[in-house]
């Protein structure tokens, strides 16, 4: 590592002073031919990939900018098979041969993959920054013509990290851009967008203003928008101004609309909208059929929102003097209501969270004053084994010999011991780590209803994520839980966001010749790539985001745990923050280090494109393996 830092700096250098020469058309020919090569290879073979971009590397030696093709190449690859510090440091080394070389061209490009290996990664801080760098680079560029999507990822970051004015300015900025691009879809996505962020702030008449001129658009060009519907921000508007004739016209129009699409869920939310509506205008018999569409949809998603169409239709049919109905109905909200945790009950197990972290604190200290105890009096036992030994001769020598050497199997014994118990420790650590962070991504979907102003579905989803916590809490004291255990926290997990971004369904399935109540591996290892393809695979997606999941085994007798989506792949997917800097790397590549130690034998993971099909993205695989144990 050494050396090559001294070469690179010893290359900067050379290039500064005196300049590299160009490739000949032949050798730019080879080098661009490898790098093609080398990128076939990505996923199927990391380490042909490798060798060929290092070949690529050397005979490119001498032109800086052709060197950083293949270069990218390579940190590219070592990203794709889960190896980010090494995909990073070469993206770093990327960026020092742009500059020294003076394109900024170059330069964007690379602060823009290190920004989308951070996002993808979790760490959205880093990836902002990255990203903003990509577009300082990009605007001193020669060919610089404007890039209106590098604002709109800016600003969709800002927005993430809830910082509203520097999202409005970007947003604008890149409105401001969109026109040299001559497309009006990417203009009206820009119009929602900025019309959220204005209805965010009690900004109305420019909520509607942008929200309507987008709408006209869709309106004109006969196009309908899968994510960000307009219609959606001019419907809220309405409610808020008591124009109820006009916001449920909307949700009327963009309800037909997702009736025809199919989508399921989406339904659910806006008929729900609908017949709240409908009640504000006491128009109780439209209420009642819109309530009934979001009843179905709802009982097909399996979804707990339901308890809020139970009530809202027990309210209905009492005001329509269906009083049989409505009683059915509200015996129905009270039965499945009592299935859920209350608010109080979710504050309980906050407190069990926090006097289990106490309880962490307190076995930590006893193991340092165990190991401070147990110095102590090895160090009382050399002391006295010394003196012993200066007072014994003869035949003594021979006995203290003896009992040394025993002394020594019983310190090795204990040593060992103390290791073993060490380890065990640093997986529960490990595993306690990851609680913190699962319950905060959680918590931010409930987050979401409670800025909303929808209390009973923050009510109902707090509870939910009661129910998750405990599943986490219980699994983390555990050191393996059963298969049926696992996709029982799983499928609550992927329930919960699949209530909070609407836009993707989960498949999760076991393979026949498992049988899930034998099998047992280590809680909560496949969630952080699971969070992975959710927030970063399928979240923006323009069309149905698809999760899979799935169970299997080898024939080697490995459990194969499989994480697939149909998102835009990795080379295109949006990026990351500082404090979950290790989310699908850190954290699982220490628990598997700790879990290789014990099974002895290495284990892994490797992230692949999913290869989804031609409409889709390119998609991203993530494939565990760890041994197949009952």
């Amino acid at each position: 590592m050494i050396f090559k830092k001294s070469f690179l700096l010893l290359l900067i250098c050379h290039i500064t002073v005196n300049g590299l020469s160009q490739l000949s058309k032949q050798d730019s020919l080879e080098v661009r031919a490898l790098d093609r090569e080398a990128r076939s290879n990505i996923s199927q073979n990391k380490d042909k990939a490798i060798e060929i971009c290092d070949k690529a590397i050397e005979l490119a030696s001498t032109d800086g900018e052709m060197m950083l093709v293949p270069m990218t190449t390579k940190a590219l690859t070592y990203f794709q098979h889960g190896e980010k510090e090494a995909s990073v440091d070469i993206m770093n080394d990327v960026i020092l041969i742009a500059k020294s070389i003076h394109n900024d061209k170059s330069l964007s490009s690379a602060y823009r993959n290190l920004g989308q290996i951070e996002e993808y990664t979790g760490s959205f801080e880093k990836a902002l920054e990255n990203y903003m760098l990509a577009n300082d680079a990009y605007r001193r560029s020669s060919e610089y013509d404007g890039n209106p999507n590098l604002y709109m990822t800016i600003a969709d970051l800002h927005f993430r990290l809830e910082d509203i004015p520097n999202a409005k300015e970007n947003y604008e900025k890149g409105l401001a851009l969109a026109p040299t691009w001559q497309s009006d879809k990417l203009i009206a996505e820009f119009e929602v967008k900025l019309a959220k962020i204005f209805l965010h702030v009690d900004e109305i008449d420019s909520a509607f203003y942008f929200a309507n001129k987008a709408d006209q658009f869709y309106i004109s060009s006969n196009e309908n928008p899968k994510v960000n519907d307009p219609k959606e921000v001019l419907a809220e508007i309405a409610i808020k101004q008591g124009q109820f004739e006009k916001g449920i016209s909307y949700y009327q129009t963009l309800l037909d609309t997702l009736m025809l699409e199919g989508d399921t869920r989406r339904i659910a939310y806006v008929a729900q909208k609908l017949g709240k509506a409908l009640i504000e205008k006491k128009d109780y018999a439209e209420a009642l059929e819109a309530f009934v569409i979001a009843l179905e949809s709802h009982e097909k998603l399996q979804d707990p929102a339901i308890v809020d169409d139970f009530e809202m239709l027990a309210f209905v049919n009492e005001k329509l003097g269906n009083h049989h109905d409505a009683f059915q109905f509200q015996k129905k909200y009270s039965d499945k209501y009592q299935e859920l945790l209350n608010a109080e009950k979710f504050e309980q197990i906050n407190d069990l969270q926090i006097k289990y972290e106490t309880e962490k604190k307190d076995r930590e200290n006893e193991r340092l004053n165990f190991d401070l105890a147990l110095k102590e009096k090895e160090n009382k036992i050399a002391k006295a084994d010394l003196t012993l030994r200066n007072y014994i001769i003869g035949g003594v020598v021979l006995l203290s010999i003896i009992l040394l050497g025993l002394a020594f199997l019983i310190y090795k014994r204990r040593k060992v011991m103390q290791n073993n118990k060490m380890l065990k420790l640093e997986q529960k650590l490990l595993k306690t780590q990851m609680n913190p962070h699962f319950i905060s991504n959680a918590l931010m979907s409930a987050q979401g209803f409670i800025y909303e102003n929808k209390p009973k579905e923050a009510s109902v989803y707090l509870t939910k994520i009661a129910q998750l916590t405990r599943l986490v809490l219980e699994n983390s004291r555990k050191d393996s839980i059963s298969l049926e255990d696992e996709v029982t926290t799983l499928e609550n997990y992927l329930f919960v966001q699949q209530k909070r971004y609407e836009n993707f369904d989960f498949e999760l399935t076991i393979d026949d010749d498992l049988d899930p109540e034998e099998i047992y591996l280590p809680p909560m290892l496949a969630q952080p790539f699971i969070e992975n393809a959710i927030e970063h695979g399928v979240q923006n997606l323009a069309y149905r985001g698809v999760v899979q999941i799935n169970f299997a085994s080898t024939t080697e007798n490995k459990l194969q745990i499989s994480i697939a989506d149909n998102g835009l792949g990795i080379s295109e997917s949006s990026a990351p923050k500082e404090n979950h800097q290790s989310l699908s790397s850190q954290i699982v590549k220490e628990r598997l280090s700790n879990l290789a130690a014990f099974y002895k034998q290495k284990l892994d993971f490797t992230i692949t494109k999913n290869f989804t099909s031609q409409d889709c993205g390119e998609g991203t695989k993530v494939i565990l393996t760890l041994p197949l144990s009952n």
